[in-house]
């Protein structure tokens, strides 16, 4: 999602009507909650190298994680 839409998704007014929608949709009371599958990901990457780090430590084994 590019910056101008995540801000624009974000504002009050959209949020307002974008529930109301739903709650429509839905036939009753309704409340969105935006996810940045972005943020997610990245935070299950660290916890997924903090592991192998604190594995490889704990055996005493050189370690080198590479980004690609």
């Amino acid at each position: 999602m590019t910056p101008f839409g995540k801000k624009t998704l974000e504002t009050p007014d959209s949020i307002h009507e974008i529930e109301k929608q739903i709650s429509m949709a839905c036939g009753k009371e309704m409340k969105i909650k935006y996810i940045d599958k972005k943020e997610q990901a990245q935070e299950i990457k660290n916890t997924k190298d903090n592991q192998l780090e604190s594995f490889a430590n704990n055996f005493d084994l050189p370690i080198n994680i590479n980004e690609e």
